[in-house]
Formats: structure tokens, sequence, C-alpha cells
């Protein structure tokens, strides 16, 4: 069976839940870790053929220990295996403030940072990445945002499997 394994760092317990949901729809093809990002070994990786990494948008970027993991992790050392991301965020159409409207076009969301430290590291992104939505910075998750991380997760599934 293949592996794969969802990292994850979370400050109130939003991306955890969305890591955990992930991982649960995973394990119809793969085995699957569901780990923090502070008890990530680099053991683990060694055999993994898809890694999901999740962060909390913090200052329109990931996490340090996030962005640490990933700028780690290099296509060469790696070559059978696939990386897909994704971030929890603020919904800034329900906020409606224009300074905050202007730093996310300008800056993006974690998302944007960890895909791109992806593909300089050699990695093809195989899906887009996805961000999901809370109702305030320290949740509760948006309404459809659980399903959402379900469908997405078997979206990665169907596709690491034909790129494989």
């Amino acid at each position: 069976m293949m592996k794969a394994c969802v990292v994850y760092d979370s400050f109130f317990g939003n991306t955890a839940k969305m890591a955990e949901i992930i991982g649960a729809n995973l394990i119809e093809r793969y085995e699957v870790q569901i780990i923090s990002v502070n008890q990530l070994k680099p053991v683990v990786l060694k055999d993994l053929q898809l890694l999901v990494v999740g962060s909390p948008t913090r200052g329109f970027e990931p996490t340090k220990p996030i962005k640490n993991v990933l700028q780690n992790i290099q296509a060469v050392d790696f070559p059978h295996l696939q990386i897909v991301c994704f971030d929890t965020r603020m919904d800034i159409k329900k906020i409606n403030n224009k300074i905050l409207n202007f730093f996310v076009k300008f800056r993006g969301y974690a998302l944007d940072s960890m895909e791109k430290i992806v593909k300089h590291n050699g990695f093809s992104i195989i899906h887009p990445g996805m961000g999901f939505f809370v109702d305030e910075s320290e949740g509760p998750l948006g309404e459809g945002e659980e399903k959402k991380a379900g469908q997405w997760a078997h979206k990665i599934m169907r596709i690491a499997i034909k790129v494989k």
C-alpha cells in the first residue's frame, strides 16, 4: 500500500481538524500518518509517495515550522514524493476591509508561499492547494469547509495515483 503523511501546524485547532479530515479520506488508498509539524522526523519522509502539508495563515504566510519543513525537502532527494498543500484562512469577503483586501491581493495567503517553496525545490504541483475558511481567527471552521476538505482529499487521491 502507498504511504501518505499529513503534516500540519495549528494554533487554534482548525488546521489540525482539517488535517484529520483529509487524512481520514486518504486512508481509502494510502497508509496515512497525521503528524504535527513539531513531531515530524525526517525518517517519516523516507518511504512516502504523498505529503500533504497544512498551515494556518499567519501574517499572510505559513508558520515558520511549516516553512522550514518545506524548505528542507528537495525533489532530488525524494524523486517519488508528491506534495500538496492547504491552509486555513479568514474569508476577507466577510470582513470587508479595504486594507486587508489590499494586503491579501499583494501578499496572498500561506498556501501561496507554500506552493512557491515546493516548486522552487523542484516538485511539480500535482493538484492546486486549497484554502479552508475559518469564521474568526480562532475559528470555528466555516460552514461546509469540512465537507470541502473531504472532497479535496478525494481529488488528490485520484490525481496522485494517475501521476504515479
